[in-house]
């Protein structure tokens, strides 16, 4: 038999020893007891827990495939109808960097884009000929379609510039377009030899021509015959900074058939081996010489035109001499008429002569009311500057009393839109039906106003892709 103390006394300490291993245990798990008074066990006992939170998701059932849908493709008609409709920019000119990216839209655009992207050609230099030459390559069809394309070109003798285009050059990229419409030519620069271009130098041309003298810039025999094997021209534009070069009468012998002729810079002279007149009979006729051209000149070009000549623009201001012997000369048959001024009664009274008129333009704000007057009562298309002093009042009077008038074209500068009758203009072309067309940029002005190089029964002339059309045929 055990004591009962002894017994009650055993009981205790284990209990109390027991009651501080588990209060040990709870303590250290929870990480607030770190040593090692408060228990009776040295050895630490790790547990390693894993938790898988993954969970088993049913299988996906597959799903049907869908059928592959084929690509549309556009008819070529319908593409060429979406890049003819951006083919003109703001400004009424081609816009060539929409029609390259076009090109590079996929293979069936590219042929189309390219079409209309050889409609207008500009060549500065010997290596955009190069470029030109490789594209149009007759050996291929493509070649073929896109030398076929080409209605106008725009070429720039220099020789001023390092690697600028030949004379030859020229003449080859104009045979090799059949359907070549409009042409514009401009020679600046003065060559080794004394002409005004540098060009004819080539050394092809230079054996031929070795035995001849050519005191006055022209073009080499070669040249001239290229040119008379490719196309018939019926625009030309033309400008030089040479006075005694014979280029223009060149060209013009060998394509008696331009009707549209519009030169600037120099004014040519006269040179003693030009025939007695120009043989073409012209229908247009724009001048901006940066002096008064001579009599001679002036007659040599027109002794044929007198019954044909419809338009004539005169973009500087010429003298009344001048005006009264041009206008004058042509007033019976004139449709169009263009000045940069009309200040004077004299100058109204030439206009008022223009019985058939059809069309008058003025640039400049200042100008006469005089001659809103004079214009008849057949007149379609009036376009003039406008600045607070212009005399918009007999503009206005003009526009309720002309039953044929259709447009109505305005240049905005300064103060214009705030002149106190621009209100009751606007509000009496609404009222008649007038297209009234206002612009503060002077180049859209002129771009707008002169349209294309083609006869017309009505005006003003538009740029359109339909008188491309026209080109086209005229060409063939």
């Amino acid at each position: 038999m055990f004591p009962l103390t002894a017994h009650h006394n055993a009981i205790e300490r284990f209990a109390f020893e027991g009651a501080l291993t588990t209060a040990s245990f709870y303590l250290a798990n929870m990480g607030l007891l770190n040593f090692k008074p408060f228990t009776s066990h040295t050895r630490a006992i790790s547990h390693d827990i894993v938790l898988d939170l993954k969970v088993a998701l049913p299988a996906r059932k597959p799903r049907p495939q869908r059928p592959q849908r084929k690509a549309v493709h556009l008819p070529v008609e319908i593409i060429m109808h979406i890049l003819e409709a951006g083919y003109f920019s703001d400004e009424f000119k081609p816009d060539d960097q929409l029609l390259r990216n076009c090109a590079l839209v996929c293979r069936v655009w590219s042929g189309p884009a390219q079409k209309l992207l050889f409609r207008s050609v500009t060549l500065r230099d010997q290596l955009a000929f190069d470029s030109f030459k490789l594209a149009i390559d007759s050996s291929s069809d493509k070649g073929t379609m896109l030398a076929d394309s080409v209605v106008r070109m725009r070429v720039v003798l220099d020789h001023n510039q390092p690697g600028h285009l030949s004379e030859t050059s020229f003449a080859r990229a104009v045979a090799s377009c059949p359907k070549l419409y409009e042409l514009g030519l401009f020679i600046y620069g003065r060559g080794p030899s004394g002409g005004c271009s540098g060009i004819g130098n080539d050394v092809r041309d230079s054996i031929v021509d070795s035995t001849l003298s050519r005191p006055s810039p022209s073009f080499s025999r070669n040249t001239l015959s290229r040119l008379r094997l490719g196309p018939r021209i019926a625009a030309l534009q033309y400008g030089s900074s040479c006075a005694d070069d014979e280029y223009l009468f060149q060209l013009l012998d060998v394509w008696p058939s331009v009707r549209s002729l519009e030169v600037r810079g120099v004014p040519p002279q006269l040179p003693a081996t030009a025939s007695i007149s120009y043989s073409g009979a012209l229908e247009e006729l724009h001048m901006n010489f940066q002096s008064k051209p001579s009599t001679d000149f002036m007659n040599w070009l027109l002794q044929n035109s007198g019954r044909s000549m419809r338009i004539l623009d005169l973009e500087r201001e010429p003298s009344n001499d001048l005006l009264e012997h041009l206008v004058g000369r042509h007033a019976s048959t004139l449709e169009s008429l263009a000045l940069p001024s009309c200040c004077s009664r004299e100058s109204a009274a030439v206009v008022g002569q223009c019985e058939k008129l059809k069309e008058f333009r003025v640039e400049h704000s200042l100008g006469t009311p005089l001659v809103y007057k004079m214009l008849p009562e057949g007149i379609q298309h009036v376009a003039l500057g406008v600045d607070r002093d212009t005399p918009l009042e007999a503009v206005l009077s003009m526009v309720k009393t002309r039953d044929e008038l259709q447009v109505l074209t305005l240049q905005v500068w300064e103060g214009g839109l705030r002149h106190p009758a621009m209100p009751s203009l606007k509000m009496e072309c609404a009222a008649r039906g007038i297209e009234l067309r206002i612009t503060r940029d002077v180049r859209v002005f002129r771009t707008m106003i002169r349209g294309d190089p083609v006869p017309s029964v009505s005006f003003p002339r538009m740029k359109s892709l339909s008188n491309v059309q026209h080109m086209r045929a005229v060409s063939l």
